[in-house]
């Protein structure tokens, strides 16, 4: 009985870990993303103004 508590227990933390993980990533991916648009934005003034 005690086995199998500590391997539910284990599930369990397992789970949450790569929950955590996993939405620790979209937000970097996303914050790289939105980092990227900006560049590429600020490329496309900057090339904008060039042309004048």
């Amino acid at each position: 009985m005690e086995a199998l508590a500590i391997l539910l227990t284990a599930c369990f933390g397992l789970f949450l870990l790569i929950v955590f993980f996993g939405t620790i990533g979209s937000m970097i991916r996303m914050e790289f993303r939105r980092r990227n648009s900006k560049q590429t934005s600020l490329q496309k003034k900057n090339a904008d103004e060039a042309a004048f």
